[in-house]
């Protein structure tokens, strides 16, 4: 029994030291600064049926009229997007979500890097373009990339 405390002591001592895990809650977070009074409503008052921001890229195909696509249509919820992607005839729908910035968000859909990939970015309370995500058709999968996560402070 008078080396099972000493032992015991050293065991939590050696728990609590290492080095700290990389998981996705532990990447960097780019936060954005605003004033509580400038938030404005998460909900939508009028819902347009047309998309706020769409990317097309044809695909290299003779007989048929195929594309790369991404169009984003607004929901209920002023911060929340519906995605829709699609690749030939492959169709993918996702949902989109915004910090909200107190402001109307602002989306811009960009061509990427990599061939049929779209950036996805927004306009923060600076009117500052802030990369968000990314779409691409690699090795015959659709895939949404998160490029940086965004956090807002109200002191």
């Amino acid at each position: 029994m008078r080396y099972f405390i000493p032992f015991v002591a050293i065991l939590l001592l050696a728990c609590g030291q290492g080095s700290t895990p990389t998981t996705p809650e532990a990447e960097e977070v780019d936060t954005v600064f605003t004033n509580k009074q400038d938030l404005i409503s998460k909900e939508r008052t009028s819902i347009s049926s047309k998309p706020v921001a769409s990317y097309r890229e044809k695909l290299p195909d003779e007989l048929n009229d195929w594309y790369f696509s991404v169009q984003v249509y607004e929901t209920k919820y002023r911060f929340h997007y519906l995605m829709k992607i699609g690749y030939e005839e492959m169709r993918v729908t996702d949902t989109l979500k915004l910090p909200n910035l107190g402001i109307e968000p602002k989306l811009v859909l960009a061509k990427g890097p990599q061939p049929y990939s779209c950036r996805i970015s927004f306009y923060d309370h600076k009117n500052q373009l802030r990369e968000y995500k990314e779409v691409v058709f690699k090795n015959g999968k659709l895939k949404i990339n998160v490029l940086q996560r965004y956090a807002v402070y109200n002191p």
